[in-house]
C-alpha cells in the first residue's frame, strides 16, 4: 500500500458550481458554498419557477406573488418553514430575507386567476402579498448609468453617461434609493483537440460592484456605479474611500428628500430570488490560440451574472413603493 497521500481531484471551470448567495464558483462535490456557507444547488442553475403546463408560456404573460413585509403583522415560524419548503431553500435564509424586511417573490402563475387564488391562500398564513404582472413591472422601466450628480435647494440633476443629457428632478420626486451588488464571475478552461477539457488551464475572474439605483416616481432609475462615479458633488464631505463616499450621498438624499425610501435588503434577500430570477449563464467557445509549440486549442468561457435579478428586484421594489404612496394619497 502507498504511503503517498491521495491527490485532491480537479474540477472543469464548466464543472463548477455557482453559489446562488454570493455567486463565487464551487466545487461540484459540495453542499455548502465554501467562502458564504448558503447552500449549494447542485442540479444545475435554477430554472424560474413557473405553473405552466402543456404549451409555452407566452413571454411577458405571467403575474408575481409577492410577500410584503408588514411590522405590525410579523411571519411566524411555522409560515417561514412552509415557504423554505415552497421555494426549497434553508429555513434560515428565508427567515434571513423576512427579518431583512425585504420583498420576497414566492411565485410567478401563468395567470392572474391563479396568481390571486395562491395569494388568498399566503394570505390565509397572516401574511401580507400582493399580485404584479410581468407587464406591469417591466413596462416602460429603464435603468440609466449616472456620471455626476449636481444639486440645488429643490432639486436634483443627474449627467447620464452614454448620451450626455442631464436627467433633472425635484427633491419631492425621488421616492426610492436601491442599494445592491452586481457580480460577474468568469470560468475559462481550454480544450484539446479531442473533446476534453484541461483543468490544470482554468481560471476565475470576478468582478463585484456596489450600485445604487435612485428612482423617482417616473419609470426611470438612475444607477450609480460606486467605483466609477464622480462623488465630487460632496464637496468637503468627499472621502477616500467609495464605500463612504457612498453612504454619505445617500444620506443626503434622505436629509433632503421628504418621501425617499432607503432599501438595503438586497444583500440579504438575493440568496432566496433564484427561485423566480435565476442567475444568468452564458457558456461560449473563444477563439483558437497557441497553447505550445505547434499545439493549439479552445478555450470555453462560462459567465455568470445577478444583473438581470438585482434588475428585476429593483423594480419590483419601486414598483411596490409607488403602490404604497399612492394609497397613503387616498388615505
Amino acid at each position: 500500500m502507498s504511503d503517498q497521500e491521495p491527490k485532491p481531484k480537479s474540477f472543469a471551470a464548466a464543472e463548477l458550481i455557482n453559489c446562488e448567495a454570493c455567486a463565487r464558483a464551487n466545487p461540484p462535490t459540495r453542499a455548502a458554498c465554501l467562502y458564504c456557507g448558503a447552500a449549494l444547488v447542485t442540479g444545475g442553475a435554477p430554472e424560474a419557477q413557473y405553473e405552466f403546463t402543456g404549451s409555452e408560456k407566452p413571454a411577458g404573460s405571467g403575474t408575481y406573488v409577492v410577500l410584503v413585509p408588514n411590522e405590525r403583522r410579523p411571519v411566524d415560524d411555522a409560515s417561514i418553514a412552509q415557504f423554505a419548503a415552497m421555494l426549497e431553500v434553508k429555513t434560515s435564509e428565508i427567515e434571513n430575507a423576512i427579518r431583512a424586511g425585504g420583498v420576497l417573490p414566492l411565485r410567478l402563475c401563468e395567470s392572474h386567476a391563479r396568481a390571486k387564488s395562491f395569494a388568498d391562500e399566503v394570505s390565509g398564513l397572516g401574511c401580507d402579498v400582493a399580485t404584479i404582472s410581468e407587464q406591469q413591472l417591466n413596462e416602460g422601466c429603464s435603468f440609466k448609468k449616472v456620471r455626476a450628480l449636481r444639486w440645488s435647494d429643490d432639486s436634483v440633476t443627474a449627467l447620464i453617461v452614454t448620451s450626455g443629457e442631464h436627467f433633472s428632478a425635484s427633491w419631492s420626486e425621488v421616492i426610492l434609493i436601491v442599494s445592491g451588488r452586481l457580480i460577474t464571475t468568469h470560468d475559462e478552461v481550454e480544450k484539446k483537440r479531442g473533446g476534453e477539457t484541461n483543468p490544470s488551464t482554468a481560471s476565475h475572474v470576478s468582478s463585484d460592484e456596489a450600485v445604487l439605483d435612485v428612482w423617482t416616481n417616473a419609470d426611470t432609475a438612475l444607477r450609480i456605479f460606486v467605483n466609477s462615479f464622480d462623488f465630487s458633488c460632496l464637496g468637503a464631505a468627499k472621502s477616500l474611500t467609495a464605500f463612504e463616499n457612498a453612504k454619505a450621498l445617500t444620506d443626503i438624499f434622505r436629509e433632503r428628500a421628504a418621501n425617499v425610501k432607503i432599501d438595503t435588503t438586497y444583500a440579504r434577500t438575493r440568496g432566496v430570488l433564484g427561485h423566480v430570477w435565476p442567475l444568468e449563464r452564458e457558456m461560449r467557445a473563444s477563439q483558437l490560440r497557441r497553447t505550445g509549440v505547434g499545439k493549439r486549442a479552445f478555450a470555453t468561457v462560462t459567465t455568470t451574472t445577478n444583473e438581470t435579478q438585482f434588475n428585476q428586484y429593483s423594480r419590483l421594489l419601486h414598483h411596490l413603493r409607488c403602490r404604497e404612496l399612492a394609497e397613503t394619497q387616498e388615505e
